[in-house]
C-alpha cells in the first residue's frame, strides 16, 4: 500500500467531519484494490492503475468518491450523481451512513474494465 504525501497533506488540511470521511474512503479504496496507485491531480486525490479509476474530494460537511470508469458500474439504486463531466460521484455525509459494501462494489466495478486480476475478493 503506497500513500502519496500530497494526498496525505490534502486530507490532513481538511476539516472534520470531511477528514474522517476521506480517511475511511481512502482505506476502503486501498483495501479493495491493494495495488492501486494514488496521486494528487486536479487538486484532489486520484487512484489509478494505467488509467484513472476514482477520486476523492471534500466539500463543507461531506465527501465524495467519484468514478472515471463508469461503463461497468451497476447503479441499481440510482444514487450516483453526474458531476458535469463524464464522471459519476457518490456523496458520503457521515461514517454512520457510509455503505461500505455498496462503495466497494462500485470500486470493483469501476476497476473491472482495467484490471480484473488486481481486485481483492
Amino acid at each position: 500500500m503506497y500513500y502519496n504525501q500530497q494526498v496525505t497533506s490534502y486530507i490532513k488540511q481538511t476539516q472534520l467531519p470531511e477528514k474522517d470521511l476521506l480517511i475511511a474512503l481512502r482505506l476502503l479504496i486501498h483495501g479493495t484494490l491493494p495495488d492501486i496507485k494514488e496521486s494528487f491531480s486536479d487538486n484532489q486525490p486520484v487512484f489509478s492503475y494505467d488509467k484513472k479509476i476514482c477520486y476523492l474530494k471534500a466539500e463543507t460537511g461531506t465527501a465524495f468518491i467519484g468514478f472515471y470508469c463508469i461503463k461497468n458500474i451497476n447503479d441499481e439504486f440510482g444514487i450516483l450523481q453526474t458531476n458535469g463531466h463524464r464522471n459519476k460521484e457518490l456523496e458520503v455525509k457521515s461514517l454512520k451512513e457510509m455503505n461500505e459494501i455498496l462503495i466497494t462494489k462500485f470500486i470493483r466495478e469501476a476497476a473491472s474494465e482495467l484490471v480484473e486480476d488486481k481486485i481483492a475478493v
